[in-house]
């Protein structure tokens, strides 16, 4: 019932998670709503940050919401992606690097890197399902080709047939196989 009423917000989970799209939308307004209303130290915003994620990571294990592998690999690698980030910045916080330190370029440049693989990894995710779902609309167009040109030939056929009968011409034009005309 509650799949026919939330549609796509409860469809690609599982029976006992369907409420899973609502506790995704729960969790980004707690992060927007804590980075928003938060004044203290950044340092101690991302621990704050560490542990929403971690609580969200921890029920999202014990759910496991998504019924498909591939979603179920990227929530992961997601959360990990987060996890990395956060405790990186946390890390240059902390330590207090200057900014334009090597210390602090290394931070950055692990940041991208944790960051860079996991859009990596989504954007080769969505290239292989374009890929098989266009492999797909060319096997259908190549049917519909294939078909529509037989039917093609098949009307552009026509068979003439001259017989002389007693000096005079008898023509006869098929248009196709079932129907002549003389």
């Amino acid at each position: 019932m509650a799949r026919k009423i939330f549609g796509s917000l409860c469809s690609n989970y599982s029976q006992k998670a369907y409420y899973w799209g609502l506790v995704i939308m729960i969790f980004k307004i707690c992060m927007f709503v804590l980075n928003s209303v938060l004044t203290i130290s950044l340092a101690q915003r991302e621990a704050i940050f560490l542990l929403v994620i971690h609580l969200y990571f921890q029920f999202y294990q014990r759910t496991s919401p998504y019924i498909h592998q591939d979603l179920i690999k990227t929530e992961k690698y997601m959360m990990a992606a987060f996890k990395w980030t956060l405790s990186l910045i946390l890390l240059k916080e902390v330590l207090e690097m200057p900014e334009d330190s090597l210390s602090s370029n290394f931070v950055i440049l692990l940041i991208a890197v944790v960051n860079g693989l996991f859009v990596g990894h989504v954007v080769l995710k969505l290239f292989a399902e374009y890929f098989k779902k266009f492999g797909e609309v060319l096997v259908k167009i190549k049917a519909w080709y294939s078909k529509k040109t037989s039917r093609v030939k098949k009307t552009r056929n026509i068979y003439m047939q001259g017989a002389k009968i007693d000096n005079t011409m008898e023509h006869t034009v098929t248009f196709s196989p079932e129907l002549s005309i003389k």
